[in-house]
């Protein structure tokens, strides 16, 4: 039978793990009549968050189970892939007598999850080694790697202090052997499950998209919730000089700069004008804002998004330089050559050799 995952966020107050579990109660008491099986049940008490983990024959299924159990259905409900979703995200935990999903070391599971990802321009490094050992540091911090679609690897960890520091010692290593300006790692906390969404984790896939994107070349980018628990909990104490935090409120705005420009990726008449519409602000101010922000003007942070695109274009389309120029908005295949040079110091043919040659 399929696997689904669903999330409720708990109003009533107080919230409880006794609570938690008189919930579960009413749920195996009505799952043989629609056909389910409630494997276990991943609870958040900070975050006021219960996920459960179950089979049966549809969403439908599941939705009017919770219906009779609880009087309400879930707040979202997804099918999970197990070999491609759960257990590379959230891993081979096991439960305890009442159905509470543990950690392997265990603690209980919140199902919340850091995600790390590293993306790397390696202009025909041997990027194997380099992806074997990033993946020998994740797990030697307790992480797992969820895929490796090259030139990138996303890794998940239970705890953000062990991705917070495992990210500090993946940029050292990385230094040694890039060019600073040629990889960005970016770390986002977020639960399991979205009140909107088809997918695990899909809002903070999307918000970790705009930082690995965006992350200041030679630092970790991070969010507000993964730094914060590092400072909390962590024993190592790595420094976090240059580790680049973002506020909720940045993330956004951050966000909307990106898809504005994504969305006018072959458009050259795409001007800083724009990213002043989105930002709300004066010229001036908008120059203030996204320069404090990105580290880079307007102009520049159009560029970059840009450039960063016809990377993975180059080594993902097979179309020639000329055609990818056009379609990031550049002018002529002459000005997007100067400027990747510049950028990367390599010629996009680089690129193009290394994957179809």
């Amino acid at each position: 039978m399929p696997l689904f995952m669903d999330i409720h966020h708990i109003e009533s107050i107080p919230f409880t793990e006794e609570d938690a579990y008189r919930a579960h109660l009413r749920d195996l008491a009505v799952q043989n009549k629609y056909g389910l099986v409630y494997k276990k049940y991943y609870l958040n008490i900070e975050q006021r968050t219960i996920c459960c983990l179950m089979q049966g024959p549809s969403k439908e299924s599941c939705v009017a189970s919770h219906q009779e159990s609880q009087g309400i259905g879930p707040c979202n409900l997804v099918e999970v892939s197990p070999e491609t979703e759960f257990y590379p995200y959230l891993g081979e935990g096991s439960k305890n007598d009442k159905d509470l999903a543990l950690t392997l070391s265990g603690e209980v599971d919140t199902g919340y999850r850091t995600l790390m990802q590293i993306n790397t321009t390696s202009f025909g490094k041997n990027t194997e080694r380099v992806f074997a050992d990033i993946a020998r540091y994740v797990t030697d911090y307790d992480g797992n790697v969820v895929e490796r679609p090259e030139p990138a690897v996303l890794a998940s960890f239970i705890k953000p202090q062990k991705a917070i520091s495992c990210a500090v010692i993946l940029r050292d290593y990385l230094r040694a052997i890039f060019d600073p300006a040629l990889f960005t790692i970016a770390v986002v906390t977020g639960k399991p499950i979205d009140k909107k969404g088809n997918r695990l984790f899909e809002d903070t896939l999307n918000r970790l998209t705009t930082l690995k994107y965006m992350g200041q070349n030679g630092k970790v980018t991070a969010d507000e919730a993964s730094e914060t628990s590092y400072r909390r909990f962590s024993h190592m104490k790595y420094s976090l000089q240059h580790v680049n935090v973002l506020s909720r409120d940045n993330e956004i705005l951050l966000r909307s700069l990106y898809d504005s420009v994504h969305l006018n990726l072959d458009n050259t008449g795409f001007k800083t004008e724009h990213l002043q519409d989105v930002v709300g602000a004066s010229k001036a101010q908008a120059y203030r804002k996204i320069k404090g922000l990105t580290g880079l003007s307007p102009n520049e942070f159009i560029r970059e998004v840009r450039l960063r695109r016809s990377v993975e274009a180059l080594s993902k389309n097979g179309k020639t330089v000329a055609e990818i120029a056009y379609a990031h908005g550049f002018s002529s295949p002459t000005y997007f050559t100067r400027v990747f040079k510049e950028r990367f110091g390599h010629l996009p043919t680089a690129i193009v050799k290394q994957y179809f040659a």
